[in-house]
């Protein structure tokens, strides 16, 4: 993994969500990869698309994964 992506999933990682963990503690290997799917500056395509079923923390990790984008990749 290259160091921009690395950034950014530390940074999502140390999200706190409404249950007060931490979401790198409680997220499952799905959202892990999705989240690195679209954060990954070297993916051969810039588009992601992202299909769950309801309660699957869509909203939430799309958010999170926003928040990391802008914190760890975007320039200043």
């Amino acid at each position: 993994m290259n160091e921009k992506l690395n950034d950014a999933l530390d940074v999502l990682s140390g999200l706190v969500l409404e249950s007060g963990a931490r979401w790198g503690e409680v997220a499952a290997p799905f959202q892990r990869s999705d989240a690195a799917a679209v954060l990954d500056p070297e993916s051969p395509t810039p588009f992601s698309y992202q299909t769950r079923s309801r309660g699957g923390s869509k909203t939430d990790d799309l958010g999170g994964v926003c928040i990391a984008a802008m914190l760890a990749q975007a320039p200043p």
